[in-house]
């Protein structure tokens, strides 16, 4: 169980981090569950509006309202993040 996991989160975790880049997203380097961007949109507010919910940032030591902290999920609910991120950007 533990091994299949951590298959399950690094391919998840390549799979948002493409996905995110693919979006034109700053992403920045992790090997944890969890992923750290930077975007100038207001990307906390816009995904509670889709019932997504993802950390802001701003209070940590050096970042600001621009960066943002995703969990690495379950497939289809990493799915549902990305199509959430895509309605924001594409509309």
């Amino acid at each position: 169980w533990e091994e299949k996991t951590r298959e399950l989160l690094e391919s998840e975790r390549g799979f948002l981090t493409k996905e995110l880049l693919d979006l034109g997203l700053e992403v920045l380097p992790s090997a944890a569950n969890f992923l750290l961007l930077r975007s100038d949109l207001p990307l906390y507010r816009l995904l509670l509006d889709q019932g997504i919910l993802i950390r802001p940032c701003a209070n940590f030591i050096g970042l600001d309202e621009t960066y943002f902290r995703l969990a690495v999920k379950r497939p289809e609910e990493n799915r549902r993040l990305i199509a959430g991120l895509k309605e924001i950007i594409y509309g």
